[in-house]
């Protein structure tokens, strides 16, 4: 098994991150297959915003590429900050009026049996 090449990029963004932006999901395969962190941020020093590739696809409605994240088991639980859209992909999606992932992500995040953490768990279902 292969350790993470991705945790943290700062000022430009990742490969992976770029790819997802641009809904390159061949690339976003390829570097998977390579052992990419799925879930690495993009921090911009400036303004420290930071985002996941789920967030970039999810901003730019990239519909097959969130569901290939997905598939490939991005977290729907982390929290990203880009300009004024802050929060989950979920928070992201319904910010940008993105009404189909809304649905595509809450039914991934249903069919899993909650949020990806305990305390999102908990906090979902009050």
């Amino acid at each position: 098994m292969r350790s993470k090449l991705l945790q943290i990029w700062y000022e430009e963004e990742a490969p992976l991150h770029l790819a997802a932006y641009c809904g390159h999901n061949d690339v976003i395969g390829i570097l998977a297959d390579c052992g990419v962190d799925i879930d690495s941020f993009n921090v911009y020093r400036d303004t420290w915003d930071r985002v996941t590739p789920l967030h970039f696809a999810v901003y730019k409605n990239k519909v097959a590429t969130v569901r290939y994240l997905l598939e490939l088991g991005a977290d729907t639980s982390l929290y990203g900050k880009w300009g004024k859209a802050e929060g989950t992909p979920l928070h992201f999606a319904k910010y940008k009026k993105h009404s189909k992932l809304v649905d595509i992500i809450e039914e991934h995040i249903d069919e899993k049996g909650g949020w990806d953490t305990e305390e999102e768990t908990t906090e979902g279902n009050m």
